[in-house]
């Protein structure tokens, strides 16, 4: 059966089938760790230590949740977009987007430990295990720089368009990246560090987060217009458009559970699609977040959401870059799922 047949294509299908789920998942709300004031971006788990790292303004919150009274702040950093531990050691990965540097920090006593050049606003970045490399998604350039952390450098660019937001390994070689300003996702060959076409998502507004289901061989992008873009990889083809809410900045595949997830700042919610029995993508009613929740994290394990929040200013647009938040008033939310949820 191919994916589209999988997935009922027609996106009434899966309005149809979304119309089938009388409840949400269910999910028990933890009490909110404090953060300290300023802006926030990507926030990644770390499933070794069990801890949360979220990429700030200037420097790079870390997060216990098990210690809620002990955040801490580390590194100097220039507008901060994305922070994840790799595996299996000390090192903290931070794209600093107004110097155009990737940044080594060592999370055990917080000093950095390199600064890598690359191209004009490094954003979001992922570590690759098959090819031990970390990729990283220069906005602004329309490049991706191939890093080989272990001797802190730059081994390949690959030159794609303006525009670059998340990306997410589609197989153990190829990597697809949403583009912001096209409206489309690149394909890129990481073993060959050379461009593969595009994949053209009509419909959809400016895509930013996006989600691997590799059970159902698809992606999918949230996009600013209310919409979550739906696509066959292999086909190279967009299958169907669903409802989301807005201010979306990231899209989490929750794979123990099945379950993908996009936080959307402005709506306060993120909404939720379940792979269910039939190997078809379902739409879940969605879980109240909090306001300007855009990006989380996950603990795989068991299944917590860890949601960077604030309270921002009557004239401001929660949700979006560069508004007023409520000096005291970030928080990281915790949404962890109930037995059976």
């Amino acid at each position: 059966m191919t994916i589209a047949a999988r997935l009922i294509a027609p996106a009434l299908a899966f309005l149809l089938a979304a119309g089938t789920c009388a409840a949400a998942p269910a999910y028990i709300v933890g009490a909110p760790i404090v953060l300290p004031d300023g802006r926030w971006d990507y926030a990644s788990f770390d499933p070794a230590k069990r801890l949360v790292y979220i990429a700030r303004s200037d420097t790079v919150s870390v997060v216990d949740p098990a210690h809620p009274d002990r955040v801490r702040s580390i590194g100097a950093i220039a507008h901060g977009h994305a922070a994840f531990a790799l595996p299996g050691g000390d090192v903290l990965v931070v794209t600093s987007g107004q110097d155009n540097t990737v940044r080594l920090i060592d999370t055990a006593d917080g000093h950095q430990t390199a600064a890598i050049a690359v191209d004009q606003d490094p954003d979001f970045a992922l570590f690759d295990p098959d090819s031990g490399t970390v990729l990283v998604m220069n906005a602004k350039a329309g490049t991706v720089a191939k890093i080989d952390p272990a001797a802190a450098r730059v081994i390949a660019t690959i030159t794609l368009k303006p525009g670059l937001e998340a990306g997410a390994m589609v197989s153990p070689t190829l990597l697809a990246i949403n583009n912001e300003d096209a409206g489309e996702i690149a394909l890129v060959d990481v073993a060959q560090a050379s461009a593969q076409g595009t994949i053209a998502l009509p419909g959809c507004s400016a895509p930013t987060g996006i989600a691997y289901v590799p059970e159902l061989g698809a992606t999918i992008s949230a996009c600013a217009n209310g919409k979550a873009a739906v696509v066959d990889v292999a086909a190279r083809k967009l299958i169907a458009l669903m409802p989301i809410g807005l201010g979306p900045d990231a899209a989490i595949y929750d794979q123990p559970r099945q379950r993908v997830l996009i936080p959307c700042g402005k709506s306060g919610s993120i909404s939720v699609f379940s792979v269910g029995a039939d190997k078809a993508l379902h739409a879940e009613p969605a879980i109240l977040s909090g306001s300007g929740a855009r990006t989380a994290a996950i603990n795989p394990a068991d299944g917590t959401i860890y949601l960077p929040s604030a309270q921002f200013t009557p004239s401001s647009a929660p949700g979006s870059h560069g508004v007023a938040i409520v000096p005291g008033s970030a928080r990281l939310l915790r949404l962890t799922p109930a037995a059976g949820g």
